[in-house]
């Protein structure tokens, strides 16, 4: 969805899609979701089994996230042609984007970037969340924490709502779907009662789920729409929640759908979200043609080139850096909370 939200112009020329075309931005929703179902249940998991280590917690995720995204900077400030963050930039430009304060300091360069600002704000808080939850045990009254963000979301996005906004990218107003993985994920781990229940209608809200999802897809207008930047946002995440769970649940059988290659696949989508819409962009805007068959053929071309790059050259590297000095540590903790077991990338 993502990677469609940028090509409008295939999106366009492909029945069923174009429909969809202002709301294709909402798979980031989706991504955050995921996120917070693996990264709280892997330390919700840690701190089960002994004390939780936040720096152990903090240096897997700066060793998966930090070098990829630190290469693509470097890479967009001495591309000719590059359509973002190209050189020179001030100070402050690089300081922000440096330490993922760009969408509060109003310089954002790197426009993808936004989302990554959401997942790292977000990491910096989950241990704290995770000791919060270890004082807390209550079902409910996490329930009405993650209802009390939903409306921290919503109300914000409400009050920041102007005539010319396209979609939000606030962390306080997008943040909302992480939380709701790290609920799932609260359920799974520690209310098992409760998580076998959902099971017996999880099947059920996934196809309610799809219908939902595509419900919300095709109402989304052109911005600047307060249904887009106000709505959309929260009944998408709700709605994939729903498609989510059978997923993740291993009572359905949806839980247990794969394809070769699907691990792979699932390693190399860091490097093809850093790299899917700024290196095609400003290549085949070089070349000429980007509106055209051509011209998208050719983006997609580049766009699997540069993401293979990025995840061999640099991401593996690191991850495997960072593999051998965290099997110096005990309690090594990865995968998700239902017990399959992803590769080192996909975590």
């Amino acid at each position: 969805m993502t990677v469609l939200a940028h090509t409008p112009n295939l999106v366009l020329k492909v029945p069923g899609l174009a429909s969809t075309r202002n709301a294709l931005w909402m798979g980031v929703d989706l991504f955050m979701l995921i996120s917070g179902w693996l990264l709280g249940g892997q330390l919700l998991r840690e701190d089960e089994r002994g004390p939780m280590k936040p720096w152990r917690f903090y240096f897997k995720r700066w060793m998966r996230t930090l070098p990829p995204y630190y290469f693509m900077l470097l890479t967009l400030y001495f591309l000719p042609g590059a359509p973002e963050f190209h050189g020179p930039q001030s100070w402050k430009v690089i300081l922000t984007h440096l330490t993922f304060t760009q969408v509060y300091g109003g310089d954002l360069r790197y426009m993808i970037s936004w989302s990554l600002c959401v997942e790292e704000h977000f990491y910096l808080v989950l241990p704290l969340v995770v000791l919060l939850l270890r004082k807390v045990r209550s079902l409910p009254i996490a329930l009405l924490l993650t209802f009390a963000l939903e409306a921290v979301a919503v109300g914000s996005r409400f009050a920041n709502f102007e005539a010319n906004e396209t979609i939000p990218f606030l962390t306080h107003e997008r943040s909302h779907g992480l939380f709701l993985g790290l609920l799932f994920a609260l359920m799974y781990q520690r209310h098992p009662l409760v998580w076998e229940r959902l099971g017996r209608m999880a099947t059920l809200l996934g196809v309610v789920g799809i219908v939902g999802t595509i419900a919300v897809l095709v109402t989304v207008p052109p911005p600047p729409s307060r249904w887009m930047f106000i709505a959309a946002p929260t009944l998408g995440t709700w709605t994939f929640a729903m498609v989510f769970l059978p997923c993740v649940h291993g009572s359905s059988a949806w839980s247990r759908f794969s394809f070769r290659g699907l691990t792979y696949l699932g390693g190399l989508t860091y490097a093809i979200y850093l790299t899917h819409n700024v290196l095609p962009r400003s290549l085949v805007e070089m070349m000429g043609g980007a509106g055209t068959l051509k011209g998208m053929l050719w983006r997609f071309i580049c766009m699997a080139g540069a993401a293979l790059f990025v995840h061999h050259l640099v991401e593996r590297p690191f991850l495997a850096i960072r593999q051998r000095l965290l099997a110096r540590s005990p309690n090594a903790t990865n995968g998700p909370p239902q017990g399959r077991t992803p590769s080192t990338e996909s975590t």
